[in-house]
């Protein structure tokens, strides 16, 4: 009997650019005003968030420690790179209007140093499992950023489907986006292997399968609690 592996990862990437595009919209903008920091950009989501947000006209700042490993992700961006700031400094994060954190960094990297210091809004969009951003961390940053909200990103809304248990944090009827791309692959019999480096054409597959479950991106929660509108629009 032949096991199909997969790490999720493709529909992951594509729900955090759909859920990034949805949390810009409710501030009022567009993708292509807006400023979008990717911490961790060379690593399996980072990559290919990066690769994706290139083509929607948005700033970008891309961040990781290892200045080689960002040239060669900047030698796979689509165009111009005229609107792409590489760092390997987290206070070039400052410029961003939304902050995608996608690293394996288990200790908290954001500070109020690397997020803008006004009145506009800024989004924290959180990918990374465990959090960047704790709980703890997270009030220590919103206590000196006030303009801050932070969103647990790429979160599936999975109706129809039980998974049999409960997951801290995580509000029935939802699931991790890369438990869901398990699931559709598992429904469409589809016993190929997607491990590695994303294929950015498997994205738009797994897209496709989410329209035909009714997957889609889950409502905006922080910590598993649910987020208004009003409080990503105003704060």
């Amino acid at each position: 009997m032949k096991v199909a592996l997969t790490h999720g990862d493709a529909y992951a990437s594509t729900l955090t650019i759909e859920g990034v595009r949805r949390a810009v919209e409710q501030t009022g903008r567009s993708l292509d005003r807006v400023t979008v920091g990717v911490l961790g950009a060379y690593g399996l989501i980072g990559r290919a968030v990066a690769l994706k947000l290139a083509e929607t006209g948005c700033r970008l700042i891309l961040i990781g420690p290892n200045p080689n490993k960002l040239a060669a992700l900047g030698a796979e961006l689509p165009g111009s790179q005229a609107a792409v700031r590489f760092s390997t400094d987290l206070a070039a994060l400052a410029d961003a209007d939304v902050v995608i954190t996608a690293t394996s960094n288990a200790g908290a990297l954001l500070t109020p140093a690397a997020v803008k210091d006004h009145s506009a809004k800024v989004i924290i969009y959180e990918v990374s499992v465990p959090p960047n951003l704790p709980r703890e961390a997270y009030q220590r940053l919103r206590a000196e950023r006030p303009n801050v909200v932070k969103i647990d990103g790429a979160m599936a809304a999975i109706p129809g489907v039980d998974v049999g248990f409960s997951i801290p944090e995580v509000p029935d009827g939802t699931t991790y986006s890369c438990w869901a791309e398990t699931f559709m692959q598992a429904l469409e019999g589809n016993l190929e292997h997607h491990v590695g480096e994303i294929d950015i054409g498997h994205m738009d597959v797994t897209a496709g399968w989410a329209r035909k479950y009714g997957f889609g991106h889950a409502p905006f929660t922080c910590f598993g609690e649910p987020i208004a509108e009003e409080e990503v629009r105003q704060g």
